[in-house]
């Protein structure tokens, strides 16, 4: 699906300034909850280590594109649409050019970050995300609990370095 279809189906929309502070406010707190209740469960849960740390994700990207870009997220395929929004306002030149200067910054201590395609690489990591959270959530070929191992590799390369780069877009204007 494209931004615009997502737009027609109102699933991305324009962000009203009368509730902006409310919709931006409760994704603040909803992506700080999701990563504390990540890291409480990592020892009885790493399913749900994977499932939160991935809501931290999107919660966080939904900041973004709400603060910084006015754009609400919400209804059937949100998930898919935050990827696919986050794609479309990093394509505009200011944002882009936020994104490559702290992608630089970013890659010198997160490996997930280095790459030639930069700006791209943030609704890449963030689908990367929803897969492994859906694999964890989802599916699962055997009913053996998922191993501590790719939780927590799951949380350090995944989920630590997305918010940090997040929260870093957040503080910098574009």
């Amino acid at each position: 699906m494209k931004f615009e279809e997502f737009q027609k189906k109102g699933v991305i929309s324009s962000l009203q300034k009368t509730e902006k502070e409310k919709y931006a406010g409760f994704h603040k707190e909803a992506y700080k909850d999701d990563l504390r209740a990540a890291e409480a469960l990592f020892t009885i849960s790493p399913r749900w280590t994977i499932i939160a740390g991935y809501y931290a994700m999107h919660d966080i990207a939904k900041l973004y594109l709400a603060e910084q870009h006015d754009l609400k997220i919400t209804g059937r395929g949100v998930h898919l649409a935050a990827i696919i929004a986050l794609r479309k306002v990093l394509s505009d030149r200011k944002a882009k050019e936020q994104a490559i200067r702290l992608l630089r910054e970013a890659e010198k201590v997160y490996e997930i970050f280095s790459t030639h395609f930069k700006e791209g690489i943030i609704p890449v990591i963030l689908s990367r995300g929803r897969d492994e959270r859906e694999k964890s959530q989802y599916y699962s070929d055997n009913h053996e609990r998922l191993a501590f191992e790719k939780s927590a590799e799951f949380n350090e390369q995944i989920v630590r370095p997305f918010i940090e780069l997040m929260e870093n877009m957040l503080k910098n204007d574009a």
